[in-house]
């Protein structure tokens, strides 16, 4: 059964007042060319559309490596907090706007510390009008994922990925990891799926989350 959504989304509808608030009065002007294509939104799509301007600020930023990853990290845990139980009517909550917050602050930082001429807010922007209409990926429902396994992490990049399944592996957790072919994000390599064993799921899961928030991961008992 199909969804159609509400219009318009409400995540393009954030970012668009958030970024007006940041922006030079040219660009501002710019933005709002854009109302009667985002009017035309849905907000089926809108957990992707945060999903995405994580990564977007995630490779617009210039941080260390290491706080990327844990930016990123934590990005991933929080989306995959249900441990594969991402329905179709998942509604947006203040952990997913965070991200779109994250995307205007990066923004923000990058254009008064080089020049609003290198933020490509407007690919952002065209991004997230192409991606209505998406539902929400529910790994409890793809039939490829083995009897007894857990999707942990639906899209993850390769180098995120590798660095979870390092963390996970080093603490006796069995990881199984695979392509997952899509043009979604708009990334040059096909992200990556980990799967782990469902009765390992939650310790798993909690593994990731307290790592990617910089707190030491509890001893194996």
């Amino acid at each position: 059964m199909g969804e159609s959504g509400v219009r318009p989304s409400m995540v393009l509808t954030y970012l668009k007042d958030h970024l007006h608030a940041v922006m030079p009065v040219a660009d501002a002007a710019k933005l709002a060319s854009y109302d009667d294509r985002i009017a035309q939104t849905t907000t089926l799509g809108d957990f992707h559309r945060c999903v995405h301007c994580a990564s977007w600020a995630h490779r617009l930023g210039h941080q260390a490596h290491d706080l990327h990853q844990r930016r990123l990290l934590q990005t991933v845990a929080s989306w995959t907090n249900c441990l594969g139980a991402l329905r179709p009517d998942k509604k947006v909550s203040d952990v997913e706007l965070a991200w779109v917050d994250e995307a205007v602050s990066t923004a923000r930082s990058v254009g008064d510390s080089s020049g609003w001429a290198g933020v490509p807010w407007e690919q952002l922007l065209q991004d997230l009008i192409a991606l209505d209409g998406i539902a929400l990926d529910d790994a409890t429902t793809d039939r490829t994922i083995p009897e007894g396994w857990t999707c942990l992490l639906g899209k993850a990049d390769p180098s995120t990925a590798t660095a979870c399944a390092e963390i996970l592996t080093s603490r006796n957790i069995v990881v199984t990891r695979r392509s997952v072919p899509t043009s979604l994000y708009g990334l040059q390599q096909q992200p990556e799926q980990l799967l782990v064993r469902t009765d390992e799921a939650q310790t798993a899961h909690d593994i990731l989350a307290e790592w990617s928030r910089g707190d030491p991961v509890p001893p194996t008992t």
